[in-house]
C-alpha cells in the first residue's frame, strides 16, 4: 500500500511537471506555483517523497523493510559467529578455531551464557542450570559443539530460556562485539612487566616509590658497618663470649662460624626481636647476617658477632648494652617437640608400634595365653 502510494505521488510530480512544460510552451513565460491549483500540495509531496529516498537508500517501504532485515541478518550471524571463536579459543586446553571446523566445551559456553546474555538477569543461576540441561543434551556424549549446534542453542534454547517473549534474533543480538572477561587476571600483554610497577626494583622502585627490596637495604648495612669501630664498643658483660659459644656449638653439623640459622636462633631465644612486626624482626636480623657474612655465608668470629649485635641494636633503636646483656643472659631453647635421642625410644614409645604390636599394646588386643595367665590370678586372688 505504502509503496503504491509513492509511485502515485511519482506520477503526479511527473505531469505536474509536464504540465508546467506545455504552460511554458503555450503562452512563452515562466510558470509559478500560483498559476495552477493543485501544483503546490503535489510538488511538496513529491519533495518530501525525494527527500525520504534520499534518506534511507530505498524506492518503497516495503524494499527498505526487506533490505534492513536481511542486513541485519547477516550481521546477527557474523556476530554469532565471531563471539563462538572469541569464547572457544578462551583460556587454557582451548580449541583450535579454524573458518571450518571449531567446537566448543560447555565450561566456555556457560561463560559466555553468564556474561553476554543473563549478565543482569535476577534469576541467572536458576536458567544457567537450564543452560546445563541443554547443552548436555545437543552435546550428548561429546561433550563439545560445533558452531551448528551452537547456532541452535543459541536460536532455540537460549530464546527459550530466556523468555518474556524473547525471539532468537533477541538473544542473538546480545552476542554482537562480545568477548570473554579475564577478570582480575594479570593482562599477557607485552607491555605487563612494564605497567605492573610492583615488579620494579632498583633505581625504578626509588622513583616510583616502592618499598625497597632486601638486596638493597642489604647494601645500605654494608656501609654503616664499615663505620662502626668494635674496639670502641661499650665492655662486654659478663657471660656474652659464653653464650656466644653455645649457639655457635648448639645441634649439628658444628661450624667455624655462626650461621644464619643459628644467628636467628640467638635472635629469637634471647628476645631480640620486635614483637608485632616492629623495627627488627626476623627479616631485618637475616639481612644484616647477609650483609657482614659475604660469601662465607657465616659470621666467622666473635669480633663479627658483636658488630652484627651493634648494628641489630642501632636497628632496632636500642642501646648496644641492652642487646649484649640480653644476650648474656639467654641460652639455646630445646623446643619440646624434639625427638628423644633414647636408644629405646621406638621401643618406649607405643605410639610407633604397627602391625600386630599396635593390636597388642596399643589396642589392648591380648593373646589368649594373657588371658589365661590373667584370668588364673583373678580367680587365685579371689581365693585369697
Amino acid at each position: 500500500m505504502v509503496r503504491d502510494a509513492a509511485l502515485e505521488v511519482d506520477a503526479m510530480a511527473v505531469k505536474t511537471t509536464d504540465a508546467a512544460s506545455s504552460a511554458t510552451a503555450w503562452n512563452g513565460r515562466e510558470v509559478r506555483d500560483e498559476d495552477t491549483e493543485d501544483a503546490p500540495s503535489v510538488r511538496a509531496r513529491a519533495r518530501a517523497y525525494e527527500a525520504r529516498v534520499r534518506a534511507t537508500g530505498t524506492d518503497g517501504a516495503d524494499g527498505a523493510v526487506e533490505r534492513a532485515r536481511s542486513l541485519r541478518a547477516g550481521d546477527l550471524e557474523a556476530g554469532m559467529r565471531a563471539a563462538f571463536v572469541q569464547f572457544a579459543s578462551f583460556g587454557r586446553g582451548r580449541a583450535t578455531i579454524s573458518d571450518e571446523r571449531g567446537t566448543m566445551d560447555s565450561s566456555r559456553f556457560a561463560k559466555m551464557c553468564r556474561e553476554c546474555v543473563f549478565r543482569d538477569d535476577p534469576e541467572s543461576e536458576e536458567k544457567m542450570r537450564a543452560v546445563d540441561v541443554a547443552f548436555a543434551r545437543r552435546a550428548r556424549r561429546l561433550r563439545r559443539v560445533d558452531y551448528e549446534t551452537f547456532r541452535q542453542l543459541v536460536t532455540e534454547d537460549l530464546a527459550e530460556i530466556v523468555g518474556d517473549g524473547a525471539s532468537a534474533m533477541t538473544v542473538a543480538k546480545k552476542l554482537l562485539g562480545a568477548t570473554p572477561s579475564v577478570g582480575a587476571a594479570v593482562s599477557p600483554g607485552k607491555c605487563r612487566f612494564h605497567d605492573d610497577k610492583t615488579a620494579y626494583t632498583g633505581v625504578y622502585a626509588e622513583r616510583h616509590g616502592i618499598e625497597r627490596s632486601a638486596s638493597r637495604r642489604a647494601s645500605e648495612t654494608s656501609p654503616r658497618a664499615a663505620q662502626i669501630d668494635v674496639e670502641k664498643l661499650p665492655t662486654d658483660p659478663r657471660g656474652l663470649y659464653a653464650s656466644y659459644e653455645a649457639f655457635l656449638q648448639f645441634s649439628p653439623p658444628l661450624a667455624s662460624g655462626l650461621t644464619c640459622n643459628r644467628w636467628l636462633k640467638l635472635c629469637e631465644d634471647c628476645g631480640l626481636l620486635t614483637s608485632g612486626g616492629g623495627n627488627f624482626d626476623s627479616t631485618s636480623a637475616g639481612i644484616i647476617f647477609n650483609a657482614l657474612a659475604g660469601s662465607s655465608k657465616t659470621l666467622s668470629d666473635f669480633k663479627a658477632f658483636k658488630l652484627a649485635l651493634a648494628l641489630s641494636a642501632e636497628r632496632a633503636e636500642r642501646a648496644y648494652e641492652d642487646f649484649a646483656r640480653a644476650v648474656a643472659e639467654g641460652e639455646p631453647i630445646v623446643r619440646t617437640n624434639v625427638s628423644d635421642v633414647s636408644p629405646r625410644r621406638f621401643h618406649d614409645d607405643m605410639s610407633t608400634f604397627t602391625a600386630t604390636h599396635r593390636e597388642v599394646h596399643q589396642n589392648k588386643t591380648l593373646s589368649p595365653r594373657a588371658l589365661s595367665i590373667r584370668k588364673r590370678a583373678a580367680v587365685a586372688a579371689d581365693a585369697a
